[in-house]
């Protein structure tokens, strides 16, 4: 497999969008919802139980104020933050695909998270649904403790330079397109 490798150094700390209170699951100050049911065989979870109406994204609900930015020195550091659903907040749409979230899984697959009408972010499929990730340290060029993580998929692949923070938990990916501001969700 051919992969796309692009280097430099960006840094950023976003301020994501205010929203209610929800619990918290086993990352730090992780905002979840509700297991719930997919549709299409996909996985899902709940953003809360309220029915969305067609066109309306639901960041308002979820999206949180900064926290505190974690530093990441190794490569399974990032990767335990890295691991889970990431609902979207604000910023530009990677590969162009319009999404609700995204699903970083442990097995080097990332999914496309759409919401159904119901609330619950469901795995996408196809073209558009996702493809691989994997992690290229690059400290050597950029300074400890910085890391490009790869997205690939059949059509082409995207660098992003992930940045966390906790309390509440939230994630910031700065890539050649732009940023966008994601906030952790129970899957």
């Amino acid at each position: 497999m051919k992969a796309l490798v692009i280097v430099f150094v960006a840094l950023g700390v976003g301020a994501g969008c205010s929203g209610q209170a929800i619990t918290s699951d086993a990352r730090q100050g992780t905002p979840q919802g509700t297991a719930g049911s997919g549709a299409a065989g996909g996985q899902s979870s709940s953003l809360g139980g309220a029915a969305m109406q067609p066109g309306e994204r639901p960041e308002a609900a979820l999206c949180t104020p900064p926290g505190d930015v974690i530093t990441t020195n190794t490569q399974a550091e990032l990767e335990q933050h890295l691991i889970g659903a990431w609902l979207h907040c604000s910023g530009f749409m990677i590969f162009g695909v319009d999404h609700d979230g995204f699903e970083f899984a442990d097995d080097g697959k990332w999914y496309f998270l759409k919401a159904a009408a119901d609330g619950s972010l469901v795995r996408q499929k196809g073209f558009d649904g996702g493809g691989d990730w994997s992690v290229l340290d690059t400290s050597h060029f950029n300074g400890p403790g910085t890391f490009q993580v790869n997205l690939d998929t059949p059509s082409g692949s995207n660098a992003i330079f992930p940045t966390f923070q906790e309390n509440p938990s939230s994630l910031l990916i700065v890539s050649t397109g732009g940023r966008a501001e994601y906030a952790a969700v129970q899957y």
